[in-house]
């Protein structure tokens, strides 16, 4: 008799969440590395919080009356409370939505969290409200809630006559390596990504999405482009993406993005929003610099022959130098860091007395803030 009413109960519950979802508005949660993201305005406004947005900084802000949650648009962490917490996957922001993950966000405010992977539906529960968020791959009526729903009615959904609601994030598919990844900085400062899909799906019969994000050495989230069709007809051709410096200004003008150094690319491969193939890729030290000076003293030409950072998180810069001075002196020359917004932030002499002709090696020494390396005279 039990499992006969768990039965009955299941698939009415299940006739009720396929009728909730056909009135539903179009937002819905996201699987990105294997972890659940939430739309953070129609879940919380579901749990009972108000949410108010500060346009002048960008700000959310959720309330109810044990918790204020605030989250900035392009942080890396969000404030509940008092409460610092950075989590795992950092904040997506799609169509003016942020998306936080799903354990992150409600184990700040204490709501339990289930997972039912058969339906994919994130299911939170907090103080006497229940918010379900739909996952799956369908093209509308996503997201969905039914607060006359209590936990003990979700536990039993599946219809089985047996409790099988999951309590762990998303069970996905191990996706493949993306292969081959290079960043390129070109002389308006615009990154230059290239790669080679991975090797083991087939893409042929397929359409493809790209999905790539660029963290700052903070791993604070500076850009996403999302679901940009590509077409891989063969695994060994080489994708190309750029990253435009225009895209970044507000990130650059904010101080969020001083230099490319220690910054990270992240690139997704999606068929149809389930993702077949990842990859990573840390820039290290990247910086651009000037390969000539010329002045009616000195005729230079500068090459770095080797970079990387020390143990201070410090850019260290080979450079051979080479060429010809009118006249023996004691060298008034310097190499000047910019930042990307072309503030100086490292001056550094150049250390030797050049003779007429000159072609030596040196190590020097620069702040990881720093983007653009030029030769000038003090």
């Amino acid at each position: 008799m039990r499992k006969l009413l768990h039965l009955l109960i299941g698939t009415f519950i299940a006739a009720l969440l396929l009728f909730c979802i056909s009135f539903a508005n179009d937002t819905r949660g996201l699987i990105i590395e294997g972890r659940t993201l939430v739309p953070v305005r129609g879940v919380f406004e579901e749990l009972g919080f108000n949410v108010i947005w500060d346009a002048e900084t960008q700000t959310a802000f959720l309330a109810d009356s044990n918790y204020t949650v605030k989250i900035q648009k392009g942080a890396g962490t969000f404030t509940t409370n008092t409460k610092i917490i950075t989590p795992e996957i950092p904040q997506q922001v799609i169509s003016d939505s942020f998306y936080l993950p799903l354990r992150a966000i409600a184990d700040s405010i204490g709501a339990e969290t289930e997972w039912d992977n058969d339906n994919k539906i994130a299911i939170i529960h907090y103080n006497d409200k229940t918010a379900f968020v739909f996952c799956g791959n369908v093209t509308s009526n996503e997201y969905f809630s039914h607060n006359d729903l209590n936990s003990d009615n979700v536990e039993s959904s599946a219809g089985s006559g047996e409790t099988t609601t999951e309590t762990t994030t998303a069970e996905i598919s191990e996706p493949q390596s993306i292969r081959e990844i290079s960043v390129d900085i070109d002389e308006d400062q615009n990154l230059l990504v290239s790669f080679l899909p991975d090797d083991v799906n087939d893409y042929t019969n397929t359409s493809e999405q790209l999905n790539i994000y660029m963290y700052n050495k903070l791993n604070e989230l500076v850009y996403s482009s999302t679901n940009q069709g590509i077409s891989i007809s063969n695994n060994s051709d080489y994708i190309d993406f750029e990253i435009r410096k225009d895209n970044l200004n507000s990130k650059i003008a904010s101080g969020d993005l001083k230099s490319y150094t220690n910054c990270t690319i992240k690139i997704e491969i999606a068929v149809n929003g389930e993702i077949y193939s990842t990859g990573e890729h840390k820039l290290g030290a990247h910086f651009r610099y000037n390969t000539q000076f010329n002045n009616s003293l000195y005729d230079i030409t500068i090459s770095c022959t080797e970079s990387g950072i020390n143990t201070k998180n410090e850019i260290v810069a080979r450079f051979n130098i080479f060429g010809k001075a009118k006249t023996q002196n004691t060298s008034t020359l310097q190499f000047v860091g910019y930042d990307l917004n072309n503030k100086i932030v490292e001056t550094v002499p150049l250390g030797v007395v050049l003779s007429e002709d000159f072609d030596f090696e040196q190590n020097y020494t620069f702040s990881n803030n720093t983007a653009y390396i030029c030769l000038e005279e003090k």
